[in-house]
C-alpha cells in the first residue's frame, strides 16, 4: 500500500517513489486560467457575455495565485521559485542542448514564464474591463472609465438592447447614427488586444518549453500539473 513520507514522497519502492510538487490551489488555478483564457480569446466579439465572464474567471485565478504566492506555504511562494537572471540564462542555454538540470518544481525559465503569463493575463483582464466600461458603461471599472462616472451602473456584463440582443464591442447600431458609434469606441481596446495576443505568444512559448523539458527528462510535465506528483528521481 502506498505511503507518504514526511518529505512528501509516495510509493511502494524507491524506484516508483513520487513526490508531491504542486498543491491543489496551484493545479486548479493553472487549469482555470487555461480554460478561461482559451474561452475568452475565441469568443471576443461573437459571444460578448461569455467572453466577459471568462475574463472574470481569469482575473480571479490570477488574483488568487498572486495572493497565494505571497501568503501560501513556502514551496508555493513567488520568492521561492524565482531565480537570478544568470541562472535563467544558463538553464536556457543547457535546455536548448537538451541536457538542462532537472528541477522538482519550476525550472528557472519556467518560473519567469509563469510570472510573465500572470502579469500579461492581469493586464489583459484589466484592460478588458476598462474597455467594457468605455463601450458599454458596465463592469467593475464603469465608475472610472464609463460615461456616467461615479454614477455609472455597476452591471458586471454589457446590458442587452431592447430586442434582447447583446452587441459585440465593435458593432454600432445602424439606426442610432454617430452618437451610438461614439459609445462603442474605445481607446483602451487596442491595448487590450495587444496584451491578449502577447499572452497567446507566451502560452505557445510555455507549451514549447514544457515539451522540451518533458523530452529532455523523459517525464510528462503536463500530467504532473494534473496529479500534483512527479517521480522522485526523474524520468
Amino acid at each position: 500500500m502506498p505511503v507518504e513520507s514526511s518529505a512528501g514522497a509516495v510509493g511502494t519502492t524507491a524506484q516508483d517513489a513520487m513526490v508531491r510538487v504542486w498543491s491543489p490551489i496551484i493545479r486548479i488555478g493553472h487549469w482555470a486560467l487555461v480554460g478561461a483564457f482559451a474561452l475568452a480569446y475565441f469568443t471576443e466579439d461573437e459571444l460578448l457575455q461569455v467572453h466577459t465572464w471568462a475574463g472574470y474567471v481569469a482575473a480571479a485565478a490570477v488574483l488568487v495565485r498572486l495572493t497565494w504566492g505571497l501568503v501560501g506555504p513556502q514551496q508555493d511562494r513567488l520568492t521561492t521559485f524565482l531565480r537570478p537572471p544568470g541562472e535563467v540564462l544558463t538553464y536556457l542555454r543547457d535546455a536548448l542542448r537538451l541536457h538542462g538540470r532537472r528541477y522538482a518544481r519550476h525550472t528557472p525559465a519556467g518560473a519567469v514564464m509563469a510570472l510573465a503569463l500572470l502579469l500579461s493575463i492581469a493586464a489583459t483582464t484589466l484592460t478588458g474591463m476598462a474597455t467594457l466600461a468605455e463601450t458599454r458603461n458596465a463592469g467593475p471599472l464603469a465608475p472610472w472609465f464609463g460615461k456616467g462616472g461615479a454614477q455609472a451602473t455597476l452591471s458586471l456584463v454589457a446590458p442587452a438592447r431592447a430586442d434582447g440582443r447583446h452587441e459585440a464591442w465593435g458593432e454600432a447600431a445602424e439606426h442610432e447614427g454617430g452618437a451610438e458609434e461614439g459609445r462603442h469606441h474605445s481607446a483602451i481596446r487596442p491595448v487590450h488586444e495587444f496584451f491578449a495576443n502577447l499572452t497567446l505568444v507566451l502560452v505557445l512559448l510555455h507549451v514549447i518549453g514544457v515539451l522540451l523539458a518533458s523530452f529532455a527528462h523523459r517525464e510528462n510535465l503536463a500530467r504532473s500539473m494534473v496529479t500534483g506528483l512527479k517521480p522522485a528521481d526523474g524520468g
